[in-house]
């Protein structure tokens, strides 16, 4: 997510129109500004804030550009993509797979049909009691077509383990993230290759399936059916596993960067060799540590395996 950002300045303007002036405020963008400064200078979530300005990559936005500030005394819904604390999103909103910002002339039924879905599922998905009942600016959670439900569930399907041998009488191993065994590389080679199998998928911000995925989206979508409660952002994704030095890693660790906010805003699936797996500006790419971005944005690694 490199960081010379844009932001819709059209797009903005006709959200600024179309939603009522009680519930929005415009922002011109400052140098040294960030979503994340802006977001919390309002008082409102980094997610919303892209979602109502269009913006793909929370950190590529452009000077001078005019952004659309939804009033959080207004009553709107700020959309919430990261999964509850305890780690289990509810089952409402655990199979949506993108985020919406409803423009004018849009009707639920004329979303269905562009996104694959239901008009019911559309409804359950966020609480409208009514199909005629969207307004211009709304947040909508886009549920997972039919397909990208079986693709979804494709990679969760646990891989047949070989059984360990018996410990010796009087000792107990419980392995931990790293622990050599064959099983593990097998595992490992299967998610490196299904990481390397999502280069091209479209970027999509809260996205986790080939349809399209963010950083953290791509981690989940292959690490979750083998890390119980992995949580489904990279600040929290950072917590768990073990820290894994630079110098000490293996294909299969997760390496961390600090790109539009402060700590691991950013998540890729490290290869080997100084590669690594992850969701761009536009799509899923392999790029290098020592790449002239990602290198002195380095923060740090963990191991989940």
């Amino acid at each position: 997510m490199r960081v010379t950002a844009w932001a819709g300045v059209a797009w903005a303007v006709v959200l600024a129109a179309a939603i009522p002036a009680a519930a929005t405020q415009q922002y011109t963008v400052a140098a040294n500004d960030t979503l994340y400064s802006i977001a919390l200078r309002f008082g409102v979530s980094v997610d919303y804030l892209a979602q109502v300005n269009a913006i793909r990559d929370p950190g590529r936005i452009r000077v001078g550009a005019v952004l659309v500030i939804p009033n959080p005394r207004s009553g709107a819904r700020q959309p919430r993509v990261a999964a509850a604390s305890s780690g289990r999103p509810n089952s409402a909103a655990s199979s949506f797979t993108s985020l919406y910002v409803v423009r004018p002339g849009d009707t639920l039924f004329r979303l269905a049909r562009t996104h694959g879905v239901s008009v019911d599922a559309l409804q359950r998905a966020n609480g409208l009691t009514s199909p005629d009942h969207v307004r211009v600016g709304q947040v909508l959670r886009i549920p997972a077509s039919p397909r990208d439900s079986q693709e979804a569930s494709a990679p969760r399907s646990l891989p047949v383990r070989p059984s360990a041998p018996p410990a010796p009488a009087g000792e107990h191993r419980r392995p931990g993230p790293g622990t050599p065994s064959k099983a593990r590389d097998l595992l490992i080679q299967r998610i490196t290759g299904q990481a390397q199998d999502f280069v091209g998928t479209p970027y999509a911000w809260g996205g986790t399936t080939r349809s399209g995925v963010d950083c953290s989206g791509l981690v989940y979508a292959l690490y979750s059916p083998y890390v119980p409660d992995l949580p489904r952002e990279s600040y929290g994704q950072f917590t768990v596993g073990q820290s894994v030095p630079r110098a000490a890693l293996q294909p299969g660790d997760l390496v961390f960067f600090s790109t539009y906010a402060s700590g691991a805003s950013h998540v890729g699936i490290y290869l080997g060799d100084g590669r690594f797996v992850t969701a761009g500006v536009r799509s899923v790419l392999i790029d290098h540590l020592e790449d002239p971005y990602w290198a002195p944005r380095y923060l740090g690694a963990r191991r989940l395996i």
